[in-house]
């Protein structure tokens, strides 16, 4: 539901676009992944193992599952279900008010 309704509206795709490195991983995926360095295969329990670690919050696994990293890779945030295109703008929008105040702040110093 997801790829099909928040990832359709054009002007989101674009702007998530220009600010970050887009990837859509399928849960049960049965491709070998390179991720830092690691090797990542589909397992037995039915799960793509990144795909079930990146999903994996307080113990349970939930899927759809957003994830945004930094640069380092350090998760920035993880939205764990569906996220409509309001939540993504929303998240964008506080997202480069971080990055700008961030660029001013260090302007000053």
């Amino acid at each position: 539901m997801q790829e099909h309704i928040t990832f359709m509206d054009n002007a989101l795709v674009q702007e998530l676009n220009k600010r970050f490195y887009c990837l859509r991983l399928h849960g049960e995926s049965k491709a070998k992944i390179s991720f830092l360095g690691k090797i990542y295969c589909y397992q037995l329990n039915g799960y793509h193992e990144l795909a079930e670690m990146l999903a994996r919050a307080n113990g349970e696994v939930t899927f759809p599952t957003t994830v945004v990293f930094l640069d380092n890779p350090q998760v920035l945030i993880r939205y764990s279900g569906y996220i409509g295109p309001e939540e993504s703008r929303s998240f964008l929008k506080s997202y480069i008010a971080k990055k700008t105040d961030e660029r001013g702040n260090s302007q000053n110093e």
